[in-house]
């Protein structure tokens, strides 16, 4: 099982499986765009052995890492994610109208 690994507002928490009727993504990488700047935060295979993929069950989001994979972001350094299963989640935060996603 892979380590937490926290980039800006997105948390990869390791998990022991995928949800029961998660669907694969195919072809997607970005797991969070920014809203105020169209800046993202994106899987990166690094070589042509490792693989990424994402799967998603309703709104929630979730990876499958082999190999060598990072996620990128244009503001912040890339991050090795280990091999594993993640569950995909964006930090939130409270403002007196509502409880909302951070804006990146």
């Amino acid at each position: 099982m892979g380590e937490q690994v926290r980039q800006g507002d997105v948390f990869f928490y390791p998990i022991e499986k995928l949800p029961e009727g998660a669907v694969f993504e195919k072809g997607r990488r970005i797991v969070a765009e920014g809203e105020a700047t169209g800046h993202h935060h994106k899987l990166v295979e690094v070589d042509t052995e490792s693989r990424a993929e994402i799967y998603s069950l309703g709104e929630q989001l979730f990876a499958k890492v082999q190999g060598d994979v990072i996620v990128s972001h244009q503001e912040h350094p890339a991050l090795a994610v280990d091999e594993g299963l993640y569950q995909i989640r964006i930090e939130r935060e409270y403002t007196p109208e509502e409880v909302r996603r951070v804006l990146d």
